[in-house]
């Protein structure tokens, strides 16, 4: 039996998830909202694959959702009970009498500013006030090429104090052009989406790779760390120095071999992968 057999027999209570992979928004959403036409949600998270355009998603959603709280973001590619695609538009709703959410929009983040991050974030803690016996929880998803990330996590976790935070980066396939973060209907680049939500739910972080470091070490000589952007490895040009080290010519670069020949930080005993673009 399949994760799409089993789902279809018995749903998830807490959650329910719904797909679709027409390349027209209106059908998109049409296609959702059929889906999760017994769902009682508090609000519906959508994954937005590269080939829909989120200026004709967002006038979408007014039609076809226009009573229900959406929050998004484009994405590179979603997990769904098929396994992994990147042509899917993915929408999971939460369903009301497990969750309660709040939300913030950060807008501009690049730069971030910390000082506003930590007073908004803890703004939104105080006012968004626990129920006895249910625990939080945030999400955040940011702008893919604002390349802030690491900045706005550190804020983050001054302002959330004890509240664990999960989410990722916004992306848009392999284009690296423009990644955006979806609120009250509209898209927005250069911003980060943080939800605080709370539940009556059990909950834990998961995290898996496939990743196995080897003995190959490189160091970065030359950097724009505001950037994030790698001009020497091992005192040598980064691309050069790369492709010696995975042994392919430096034209045959691509994001297959990136794939195939990923970077890795350590961080004590874990290893964070680090893309390449």
């Amino acid at each position: 039996m399949t994760a799409v057999d089993d789902l279809d027999r018995k749903p998830a209570e807490a959650v329910r998830i719904a797909v679709s992979h027409a390349d027209d928004a209106a059908l998109a959403l049409a296609e959702i909202r059929r889906q999760l036409a017994t769902a009682r949600p508090s609000f519906i998270f959508l994954f937005v694959p590269n080939r829909l355009q989120p200026v004709e998603l967002a006038n979408a959603l007014r039609m076809s959702l226009p009573n229900t709280v959406v929050f998004g973001c484009t994405t590179a590619g979603q997990i769904t009970p098929r396994g992994y695609e990147d042509d899917a538009l993915l929408a999971i709703a939460f369903q009301r009498r497990h969750f309660r959410v709040a939300s913030i929009l950060f807008e501009p983040i690049s730069p971030v500013s910390i000082a506003d991050v930590v007073s908004q974030t803890e703004r939104l803690v105080s006012q968004f006030r626990a129920t006895p016996g249910r625990k939080r929880l945030a999400l955040i998803f940011a702008d893919g090429l604002s390349k802030q990330e690491d900045i706005l996590m550190a804020a983050l976790e001054a302002g959330l104090k004890d509240i664990p935070v999960f989410g990722g980066s916004a992306g848009d396939g392999l284009r690296f052009e423009r990644t955006q973060v979806l609120r009250n209907g509209e898209f927005h680049s250069n911003a980060a989406l943080l939800l605080l939500l709370e539940t009556d739910l059990p909950f834990s972080g998961l995290g898996f790779d496939h990743f196995q470091p080897t003995e190959t070490r490189m160091v970065v000589t030359r950097a724009v760390p505001e950037e994030r952007l790698v001009l020497e490895i091992n005192g040598s040009p980064a691309a050069e120095e790369y492709a010696r080290l995975v042994k392919v010519p430096v034209a045959e670069l691509s994001p297959t071999i990136f794939a195939e020949n990923p970077v890795l930080v350590r961080n004590r005993n874990l290893y964070h992968v680090r893309a390449i673009q």
